[in-house]
């Protein structure tokens, strides 16, 4: 979860495949992932990313502390490193009302 001035803008989950990237259940996950993947070997190389508008969840609407559903912007990213194994997904959620 981020915050700004203690209202939720955005809501991120990670996922990693440790086919690509095997250490990276050992990282520091308060740490820069992409930090300790460059450390490790496996700088990213590229990232694919795709941008739309949808409507949250009953469960992210209560996250989001919204009584009804706003609309909000949910950005996909998979990175990729330079042997071109994806090693990470992400779904961002950012309030559309912010």
């Amino acid at each position: 979860m981020r915050s700004g001035d203690g209202v939720p803008l955005a809501l991120e989950s990670a996922w990693y495949s440790l086919d690509a990237a095997p250490k990276v259940a050992d990282y520091d996950p308060l740490g820069s992932i992409y930090g300790q993947l460059a450390q490790g070997g496996l700088g990213l190389a590229y990232c694919d990313q795709a941008i739309e508008a949808t409507m949250p969840s009953p469960s992210e609407c209560e996250v989001f502390g919204f009584d009804a559903p706003v609309s909000r912007l949910l950005i996909k990213r998979r990175s990729h490193v330079r042997a071109g194994m994806m090693v990470e997904y992400v779904e961002g959620m950012f309030r559309g009302d912010a």
